[in-house]
């Protein structure tokens, strides 16, 4: 495993996933929501956004965690390992409440510049991700013939995939 992607719905562990293996596999990190975002919640454009995202793609080895279902598909042949977080939306919501909640004690950022924050829109749009993008997902995922791909639908399911490194 060389190049990983994890992708999956807001608050489904993505982030967290990414942290633990870069640490133990000393893979360099590749945050999408760094490359979209600048300081102050301002949009990257589109075309810059993907430029950035293929570039890293290009890279010998990374592990990569974001959702950007705009731009899976392209980046889907780069990867060697594609890992899916398949987590309950409700699991998902706590998460995003949580680390709502306790970002405003430790100050912690999604990306440079823009803190934690779970505005009632983004909110809602977790509770539709699974209805609106998951089959999708599961299709484009369907199409990496050439990368192994791992499901891991519970919190107990990624922690023991973790143990095993």
């Amino acid at each position: 495993m060389k190049r990983i992607m994890i992708i999956g719905s807001p608050g489904s562990g993505k982030t967290s996933l990414a942290r633990e293996l870069a640490t133990k596999t000393k893979l360099p990190l590749v945050h999408l929501d760094h490359l979209y975002w600048l300081p102050g919640f301002v949009k990257r454009a589109d075309d810059e956004f993907l430029e950035l995202v293929m570039q890293a793609c290009r890279q010998d080895a990374w592990i990569m965690d974001g959702n950007s279902i705009s731009n899976l598909a392209e980046r889907i042949p780069f990867a060697d390992t594609i890992i899916f977080l398949d987590i309950p939306r409700k699991t998902c919501l706590w998460r995003i409440i949580k680390r709502n909640f306790t970002s405003i004690f430790t100050g912690e950022e999604f990306a440079p510049g823009c803190p934690v924050r779970a505005r009632w829109g983004f909110l809602q749009w977790v509770w539709h991700w699974e209805e609106k993008y998951r089959d999708e997902t599961l299709r484009l995922i369907a199409t990496a013939t050439q990368s192994k791909t791992i499901l891991l639908q519970s919190p107990d399911e990624v922690a023991a995939f973790l143990a095993k490194y």
